[in-house]
């Protein structure tokens, strides 16, 4: 944006593109800064637990097969 008011040519034009210039080198930085730092953090948040203990999950216990009715059938 800054490189635009320079092309411009005015007197005025020159000092808006050094003002912004300005703003986005020692002004916007730090908030950027900081904005990637809590980007950071959230992620850490956001990121899955270790899980803790064996790498697969235990084993059920055998179910009992389906009991038959009086006809014979599976329920």
């Amino acid at each position: 944006m800054a490189d635009v008011y320079d092309r411009l040519g005015g007197p005025a034009d020159r000092r808006i593109a050094n003002r912004m210039r300005y703003l986005a080198a020692h002004r916007l930085g730090p908030v950027e800064a900081e904005l990637l730092h809590a980007r950071a953090e959230l992620a850490d948040r956001s990121a899955p637990v270790p899980r803790t203990g064996p790498a697969s999950p235990p084993a059920r216990s055998p179910t009992a097969p389906p009991s038959s009715t009086a006809s014979g059938r599976t329920r």
